[in-house]
């Protein structure tokens, strides 16, 4: 248990050197969002330790403990999905931030754009109109890339990874508690 205290208040420590070294990055670039993710595999791997634990403790002494020591297991499952998430959620509110300034910022270029079609429209003047239409194209795609842009701050691999971690025991406790049902 000792052990077990110090790895906790280690692994507690580092998730709140994770989240004040996410408070003290001043620009966030939508374009390289690399060293934004770069401590997600570290919660990744923190919640999946604490979640395993838990999953590995109900499945090895679930029949000889009694049913208060559920709520535990539970909230020590719960506790490792929390600890992947809860560092990144700051992160997260200010990448949509910067993502949803970025896309106003290109809905106004647009109604910018826009506005100038309609004034040359008004004055009779077509010349530019293949400028206009190039310049509109152009701002529709960066709208469509920003779009696109994952406001969430780990790789789509490193999410993947973590929920097929965590679905293993949750499906072998499954596969146990059927066959013993049937058995």
């Amino acid at each position: 248990y000792a052990t077990l205290f110090a790895l906790m208040f280690r692994t507690a420590r580092q998730l709140q050197l994770v989240v004040n070294l996410h408070h003290r990055v001043l620009d966030i670039d939508l374009f390289n969002l690399s060293p934004l993710r770069a401590f997600s595999r570290l919660t990744a791997v923190a919640g999946f330790s604490i979640f395993f634990l838990g999953a590995f403790s109900a499945l090895i002494y679930m029949e000889d403990s009694d049913p208060s020591l559920l709520a535990l297991y539970i909230f020590i499952l719960i506790a490792g999905v929390l600890v992947f998430i809860i560092p990144l959620l700051s992160l997260r509110n200010r990448i949509s931030k910067e993502k949803k300034q970025k896309l106003f910022e290109a809905d106004q270029r647009t109604k910018f754009t826009l506005k100038e079609v309609k004034h040359a429209l008004a004055n009779g003047d077509l010349s530019g109109m293949s400028d206009f239409n190039t310049t509109l194209s152009v701002l529709e795609k960066e709208k469509t890339i920003l779009k696109g842009i994952s406001s969430f701050p780990w790789n789509p691999g490193t999410l993947k990874s973590f929920i097929s971690t965590i679905l293993i025991p949750i499906l072998i406790w499954l596969i146990r508690t059927v066959l013993e049902k049937w058995v």
